[in-house]
């Protein structure tokens, strides 16, 4: 699923707020090497759409230069999507 060795950054997407979290592979084991969060301004996101990709778009860059410890630099990504915007069915 994703290149061994290769660190992995999660950003959740949310009407309110951005989340980031980045994972270091080491092995079968992962450990979280950095965090962020950022609010958003209303009215950038709405019910899980996208109304200003401009400002979602700062607020990403913002989101991965304001990681503590470090600024993260994915080369892999994964998205959290709104629950809202799932779709599932058990078969």
């Amino acid at each position: 699923m994703f290149t061994k060795g290769t660190d992995i950054v999660a950003i959740h997407f949310s009407d309110g707020s951005l989340l980031a979290l980045q994972l270091d592979s080491r092995g079968k084991n992962y450990s979280l090497t950095a965090v962020s969060s950022v609010r958003l301004k209303p009215g950038v996101m709405e019910d899980g759409r996208i109304l200003s990709l401009p400002d979602l778009s700062a607020a990403v860059v913002q989101l991965l230069a304001e990681a503590k410890p470090q600024t993260l630099k994915p080369k892999e990504v994964v998205i959290c999507l709104p629950e809202s915007k799932v779709f599932s069915v058990a078969l």
